[in-house]
């Protein structure tokens, strides 16, 4: 397809696009215009029925007492000289002790500058005197703003509400089942210019359909009746709102300056993981206090069996490979439900590799009859690619 037809087809694109959108604008302006001079009507006539209702003040007037001048108790206090004269005279008033505040703490405002986002439309133009010229000014600050500044574009001449941008292309979307939000949105801009930025109409959509229409969004459930997660989670997305809303290094919601996004911020880096103490025990020897199994069941009971690779002559590598016997009956036992694996997802997260810990907290946060050991979860961890055997 040549340049000139590619040309043409997207030229009847913008058009057709651009006719749908003004077609049902309309429609639902006369829809809007209806519902105002029906309801808006009801609502005017029955608040000019209702009589004002007037309240009686009793107005008693201030009686300001008396206060009575307290006289000083003023003494003299004389200075003379080694002859006897008199020096010098002045009047003394002793002031009465006054108990001292205990010490005390309180938050005072500290001002903070705020990262703001990007403006892509100027609200007004500034007025900078007679002498400069408004034509080369504004084309200086065309350059800057790329969605122009705000009045100063027609666009159709018409208005356009809430209301009727959210069933205009609602409207729009349901007709035309291949085009983005995306596009709709960048010709709706073309047509109001003055409603809002490409921008802003992109995001103001999903406020506008839980504001107009809260029924049509499907919210998912995280958890059942029993307080448990109904599906296997991923755990950045169950930490979302610790990750991103709460800052931990200043304690506030939705902090711009440390959020997750941010490369320095608490989410940015990545935490340090500690070892378990299987391996810790096996890496440091210097370690006097050895530690022991917490069960019959735990992973430090593995057998450890020493590696093929080190009946060959060339014996260089010192590790060994882990065995674990899992028994055929106890495939069907070590079940894990969405809501064990999610949990453990976050409990990994924390960067712990003692297994012993984590099993005790998932079974703290689970109400399942059939608690985990130490070897199934650990036998998980390997299975699963969270924990590397070594």
């Amino acid at each position: 397809m040549s340049a000139e037809k590619r040309k043409r087809k997207r030229s009847s694109f913008e058009d057709d696009l651009s006719s749908n959108i003004m077609d049902e604008y309309w429609k639902v302006r006369k829809q809007y215009e209806r519902k105002i001079a029906v309801q808006g009507l009801k609502s005017f006539e029955s608040s000019r029925k209702i009589s004002p209702k007037t309240v009686n003040f009793n107005f008693v007037p201030l009686q300001i007492p008396e206060y009575n001048q307290v006289k000083d108790n003023q003494s003299t206090i004389l200075r003379r000289a080694e002859t006897g004269s008199l020096v010098n005279k002045c009047p003394v008033i002793p002031l009465e002790h006054v108990e001292s505040t205990p010490p005390m703490q309180y938050w005072t405002h500290t001002e903070a500058n705020v990262i703001a986002e990007d403006e892509y439309t100027l609200s007004h133009i500034p007025f900078l005197g007679d002498s400069v010229d408004d034509t080369s000014f504004c084309l200086d600050l065309m350059k800057t703003f790329p969605e122009g500044i705000h009045g100063t574009k027609d666009g159709c001449g018409e208005y356009i509400n809430d209301f009727i941008l959210y069933y205009t292309v609602k409207a729009v979307k349901a007709k035309l089942k291949d085009t983005d939000l995306k596009s709709i949105f960048k010709y709706v801009y073309q047509c109001f210019p003055n409603k809002a930025s490409k921008h802003e109409l992109l995001t103001m959509y999903p406020d506008l359909q839980q504001r107009f229409e809260p029924e049509t969004i499907t919210r998912q459930e995280f958890t059942n009746e029993e307080g448990e997660l109904v599906a296997n989670f991923s755990s950045n997305r169950l930490l979302n709102s610790y990750e991103v809303l709460l800052c931990h290094k200043c304690f506030a919601y939705d902090c711009i300056m440390h959020n997750a996004t941010i490369a320095d911020g608490y989410g940015g880096g990545n935490r340090t993981r500690k070892r378990n103490a299987f391996s810790e025990r096996n890496k440091s020897k210097k370690n006097t206090e050895v530690p022991r199994p917490c069960s019959l069941q735990c992973y430090m009971t593995v057998e450890r069996v020493k590696s093929p690779l080190s009946n060959q002559k060339d014996n260089t590598s010192k590790r060994n490979n882990l065995y674990i016997d899992v028994k055929g009956n106890e495939n069907t036992k070590n079940v894990w439900t969405p809501h064990e694996e999610s949990i453990f997802a976050i409990l990994r997260k924390t960067g712990e590799d003692d297994f012993c810990k984590i099993t005790k907290m998932l079974n703290v946060c689970t109400n399942s009859s059939n608690k985990k050991t130490c070897i199934e979860i650990y036998d998980y961890a390997a299975r699963a690619g969270h924990y590397r055997l070594v």
